[in-house]
């Protein structure tokens, strides 16, 4: 039975609790380090600002890694250009034999067989996606000449397989004024052999053909030749084209199409379903689009290509069509390169793969010896421009690494536990834990003892 103050007990009961708690917290900061612990209410300020350097550590690792990332594409970048450099010096070496007066036509016919051959490398290298992303654009290079557009074309066969046409870029926007008149016609456009774009078979009379006038129309005489002006230059006009209208926007992966506007709709695809709708044929299936993949730079344009319809085409028929071509660069990856968010683009870096050229003979040989050379020229301009992106990405990664230091270092300092006041203040609950336990046990004894004498 104990005589001592029900209130003292209570005290001691809680003060006992309180010791406890801070023995404890001690343990886990000695343990772990930190000396918060995940508790707000020990030191709310030092917890906000450790909290809010932690977030900005990690998104600093998180830059750092993509500019490291960046800076590995850029060397790609430059490993390829260099191998490309290497082997348009050969190739500008074999064109410098292909001119020599004393190089018979067999001895021609073999270093044209090695020229082609190693245009065939420059295709494979420019053409390469080892790291899934889009890093050579033949447009990037200074000497790469880009189709614009061809003159106004009217038929009447069945099936037109138009010549290819290489761009010289891997993305360009096509607008295209199709009239398929009074008999059912489908225009299709070809990228690397892969059908991109197809009209469908329509006719565009319906209710009328539309027009607009269109400005800057190249003008070509009944041979097919552009007519130039005094200077030599090539003649442009203004003139009305009937036909319906797409533009056709399409780059590695991507593809968009877009017609006539709401002011001046497209006429066909719209009321002549009953024609051949005994065909099976629904003309809400077209336009049909499918996005390019990248590895080519050929474009051809067939009119009249067999569908997936199995649509009997008739041998008469009447089309015209227009089309313009406007080459567009391609955009690089993109990745964090500060604290900020700000971003850093990989510009995208090319050169020409002379498919165009031969050594057969020593004109051709002379040509291709100049394009080779002013290929090289354009190549180390790249590479220039590539040794100051590795500088910019090299200061970037330095500066957020430095960073990245200086903020652990701070929230080291904010949270590291003061191990020796943490065992200071251990040792101190301790001893004092256990004095009054001892003697809490003997004020029980000895009231015990004077009420039994009592007694």
């Amino acid at each position: 039975m104990s005589i001592i103050s029900p209130f003292i007990d209570n005290h001691h009961q809680i003060r006992q609790s309180i010791r406890q708690r801070q023995i404890v917290d001690s343990n886990e900061r000695i343990s772990s380090g930190n000396r918060f612990n995940d508790s707000q209410s020990g030191d709310p300020g030092s917890l906000r600002i450790s909290t809010r350097l932690e977030v900005e550590n990690k998104f600093s690792h998180s830059t750092k890694k993509n500019l490291e990332n960046a800076y590995i594409l850029a060397q790609y970048q430059a490993d390829v250009m260099h191998s490309a450099d290497n082997v348009l010096g050969r190739m500008n070496d074999l064109a410098y034999q292909a001119t020599d007066i004393m190089t018979s036509n067999n001895q021609r016919e073999v270093l044209d067989t090695e020229f082609k051959s190693l245009s065939g490398q420059l295709t494979d290298l420019l053409f390469d996606r080892t790291f899934g992303k889009v890093l050579f654009d033949p447009l990037a290079s200074e000497n790469i000449k880009t189709f614009n557009s061809g003159p106004k074309k009217t038929g009447s066969a069945a099936r037109v397989e138009e010549p290819s046409i290489d761009l010289g870029a891997l993305s360009a926007k096509v607008k295209l004024w199709w009239d398929p008149m009074y008999v059912r016609d489908r225009f299709q456009i070809y990228v690397g052999g892969k059908r991109i774009f197809d009209t469908g078979e329509y006719r565009s009379n319906v209710g009328g053909t539309r027009s607009e006038t269109v400005s800057d129309v190249p003008q070509y005489d009944g041979s097919g030749n552009k007519i130039l002006d005094s200077n030599g230059d090539h003649i442009f006009q203004s003139q009305v084209i009937d036909g319906d209208y797409f533009e056709i926007d399409f780059g590695p992966g991507t593809i968009g199409v877009q017609e006539g506007t709401d002011s001046n709709p497209n006429h066909g695809n719209s009321g002549d379903a009953g024609d051949f709708s005994s065909y099976g044929y629904e003309p809400n299936h077209y336009i049909f689009t499918d996005a390019p993949v990248g590895d080519s730079s050929v474009i051809q344009f067939v009119i009249n290509d067999e569908g997936p319809e199995g649509i009997t085409k008739s041998p008469n028929t009447l089309w015209d069509r227009f089309y313009k071509i406007e080459a567009k660069e391609l955009i690089g990856p993109k990745g964090i390169k500060n604290e900020k968010g700000e971003l850093l683009e990989i510009q995208p870096v090319g050169f020409a793969t002379m498919s165009d050229q031969d050594l057969l003979s020593r004109e051709n040989a002379s040509v291709a010896l100049t394009k080779t050379r002013d290929e090289i020229k354009s190549l180390q301009t790249q590479l220039y421009t590539l040794a100051k992106t590795f500088s910019e990405i090299k200061f970037g990664i330095e500066r957020v690494e430095s960073r990245s230091r200086t903020q652990q270092t701070s929230l080291g300092k904010i949270k590291d536990a003061d191990v020796a006041s943490e065992y200071t203040k251990l040792a101190k609950n301790l001893i004092v834990q256990e004095a009054t336990n001892h003697a809490m046990v003997h004020s029980r004894v000895s009231a015990a003892n004077t009420f039994n004498l009592l007694m």
